[in-house]
Protein backbone atom coordinates (compact mmCIF):
# COMPACT_ATOMS: atom_id res chain seq x y z
CA UNK A 1 0.00 0.00 0.00
CA UNK A 2 1.43 3.58 -0.99
CA UNK A 3 2.09 5.90 1.70
CA UNK A 4 -0.99 8.84 1.45
CA UNK A 5 -0.03 12.53 1.07
CA UNK A 6 -2.16 14.91 2.68
CA UNK A 7 -2.22 18.94 2.33
CA UNK A 8 -2.59 21.01 5.86
CA UNK A 9 -3.13 24.63 5.35
CA UNK A 10 -2.83 26.61 8.87
CA UNK A 11 -4.88 29.29 8.69
CA UNK A 12 -5.63 32.06 12.11
CA UNK A 13 -7.89 35.01 12.72
CA UNK A 14 -5.68 37.05 14.93
CA UNK A 15 -2.85 38.67 12.75
CA UNK A 16 -0.82 41.61 14.03
CA UNK A 17 -0.78 43.16 10.58
CA UNK A 18 -4.21 42.12 9.14
CA UNK A 19 -6.29 40.18 11.33
CA UNK A 20 -9.10 38.35 9.38
CA UNK A 21 -6.87 38.47 6.31
CA UNK A 22 -8.04 34.55 5.34
CA UNK A 23 -11.82 35.59 4.96
CA UNK A 24 -11.51 38.67 2.96
CA UNK A 25 -12.57 38.78 -0.43
CA UNK A 26 -10.77 39.30 -3.32
CA UNK A 27 -12.55 39.49 -6.58
CA UNK A 28 -15.37 37.72 -5.24
CA UNK A 29 -13.12 34.61 -3.58
CA UNK A 30 -11.68 34.25 0.13
CA UNK A 31 -8.12 33.95 0.50
CA UNK A 32 -8.90 30.94 2.18
CA UNK A 33 -11.18 29.43 -0.31
CA UNK A 34 -8.32 30.12 -3.10
CA UNK A 35 -5.77 28.68 -1.19
CA UNK A 36 -8.07 25.65 -0.60
CA UNK A 37 -9.09 25.46 -4.27
CA UNK A 38 -5.21 25.44 -5.12
CA UNK A 39 -4.67 22.28 -3.01
CA UNK A 40 -7.57 20.78 -3.91
CA UNK A 41 -6.52 20.62 -7.60
CA UNK A 42 -2.62 18.70 -6.43
CA UNK A 43 -4.20 15.15 -7.73
CA UNK A 44 -0.64 13.82 -5.45
CA UNK A 45 -2.74 14.53 -2.67
CA UNK A 46 -4.92 11.95 -0.97
CA UNK A 47 -6.68 14.51 1.49
CA UNK A 48 -6.83 18.54 2.09
CA UNK A 49 -7.46 19.91 6.11
CA UNK A 50 -7.87 22.98 7.02
CA UNK A 51 -6.19 23.84 10.46
CA UNK A 52 -7.29 26.23 12.96
CA UNK A 53 -8.14 27.99 16.53
CA UNK A 54 -11.21 30.33 15.14
CA UNK A 55 -14.62 29.23 14.38
CA UNK A 56 -15.15 31.60 12.35
CA UNK A 57 -12.84 30.01 9.98
CA UNK A 58 -13.94 26.26 10.95
CA UNK A 59 -17.34 27.88 9.59
CA UNK A 60 -16.74 29.07 6.63
CA UNK A 61 -14.16 26.09 5.80
CA UNK A 62 -17.70 24.14 6.03
CA UNK A 63 -19.27 26.61 3.62
CA UNK A 64 -16.73 26.05 0.89
CA UNK A 65 -16.68 22.03 1.33
CA UNK A 66 -13.43 21.93 3.57
CA UNK A 67 -12.23 19.62 5.97
CA UNK A 68 -11.07 21.32 9.38
CA UNK A 69 -9.29 20.82 12.32
CA UNK A 70 -9.08 22.89 15.20
CA UNK A 71 -5.87 23.53 16.64
CA UNK A 72 -5.01 25.06 20.06
CA UNK A 73 -4.59 29.10 20.07
CA UNK A 74 -1.03 28.66 21.99
CA UNK A 75 0.19 27.27 18.17
CA UNK A 76 3.03 29.90 17.50
CA UNK A 77 3.34 29.58 13.80
CA UNK A 78 1.96 27.54 10.89
CA UNK A 79 4.46 25.12 11.32
CA UNK A 80 3.35 23.87 14.94
CA UNK A 81 -0.37 24.18 13.47
CA UNK A 82 0.27 21.93 10.95
CA UNK A 83 1.99 19.50 13.24
CA UNK A 84 -0.48 19.23 16.07
CA UNK A 85 -3.37 18.99 13.01
CA UNK A 86 -1.72 15.69 11.70
CA UNK A 87 -1.12 14.20 15.10
CA UNK A 88 -4.90 15.10 15.82
CA UNK A 89 -5.96 13.29 12.37
CA UNK A 90 -3.25 10.72 13.08
CA UNK A 91 -1.37 10.39 9.70
CA UNK A 92 2.04 8.87 9.37
CA UNK A 93 2.52 9.75 5.99
CA UNK A 94 3.72 13.21 4.23
CA UNK A 95 2.32 16.36 5.08
CA UNK A 96 2.56 19.69 2.83
CA UNK A 97 2.18 22.54 5.19
CA UNK A 98 0.40 24.98 2.55
CA UNK A 99 0.67 28.48 3.68
CA UNK A 100 -1.88 30.94 2.01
Amino acid sequence: MAEKTIIIIPVRWGSSRFPGKPLVLISGKTMLLRVFQIAKACFEADDVFIATDDERIQNHAKEIGAKSIITSATCRNGTERVLEAARQIGHLGTVINLQG
